[in-house]
């Protein structure tokens, strides 16, 4: 484009007054026209090279776009390298592969430990000498976590019954050992936090369970804490609004 800008400036000498053809023949002259049937030079929209090409020249970035502003190419190559690569997640290739592969001798020939709960559900290996399974549990580490799970000082289970409903076991945890309602309190102990409950309060965003959880009790709290749709935290105040202090507040994850 700047070589047929430059061109175009270098094409228009005038009304073509002293051209001369090849072999130094002098053409006949020609009559003039008539000034109103002389066309006008198109403008030029003086493009300097590109290497002299500067975006602090507002005349030039202007003439450029002119020129390049709907031009379709350079539309899709601005999109496919400057765009999309900075506000899209993007990637050429996928790699996936399952447990077997990742964790036997098919993909890498040592492996050094695996993470997560652990158990005898390892990698098998053809050769019974790479054969990582069974798996060696720490003495005790068993015994330790049961002891917790039972433990009345640490955990405790409530029956609810056949007809119960989100909203009734929010409640519950709303007015947990408060004395709010005109009843003696389902839960004898105050809950602060709601842990991977999302199998359990279904239908209800984590705001409107904030939201229920203090229109219904909560009395100890200033607000509730919460994550939102993009997993950013969030404080839903008591008085109304958000904001992003913690302190005094209930935890609902």
């Amino acid at each position: 484009w700047t070589e047929g800008a430059i061109l175009g400036q270098q094409l228009w000498h005038g009304d073509g007054e002293d051209q001369r053809g090849h072999g130094g023949a002098t053409p006949k002259p020609q009559p003039k026209p008539e000034p109103s049937a002389v066309p006008k030079p198109a403008p030029t929209l003086g493009i300097y090279p590109l290497d002299q090409f500067q975006l602090d020249d507002d005349a030039a970035v202007r003439a450029a776009y002119a020129l390049w502003g709907h031009y379709p190419p350079v539309i899709h190559h601005y999109l496919r390298v400057h765009v999309f690569p900075r506000v899209m997640r993007c990637q050429e290739l996928k790699i996936s592969a399952s447990g077997q592969a990742l964790g036997s001798s098919l993909l890498f020939e040592s492996r050094l430990a695996f993470s997560g709960t652990p158990s005898d559900l390892l990698p098998v290996e053809e050769e019974e000498r790479r054969q990582l399974s069974p798996c060696v549990f720490e003495r005790g580490s068993e015994g330790a976590i049961l002891d917790t799970l039972i433990d009345p000082a640490r955990v405790s289970a409530r029956r609810t019954g056949h007809d119960w409903s989100v909203r009734g076991i929010l409640f519950d945890i709303a007015t947990a050992g408060t004395g709010a309602s005109a009843e003696p309190p389902r839960i004898s102990q105050r809950i602060d936090v709601l842990i991977d409950t999302g199998a359990l309060v279904t239908g209800m965003s984590n705001e409107e369970v904030a939201q229920y959880l203090l229109d219904h009790g909560l009395a100890w709290a200033k607000g509730v804490v919460f994550l939102d749709e993009h997993d950013e935290k969030q404080v839903l105040l008591r008085c109304g609004g958000h904001d992003d202090a913690e302190a005094g507040a209930a935890r609902a994850a």
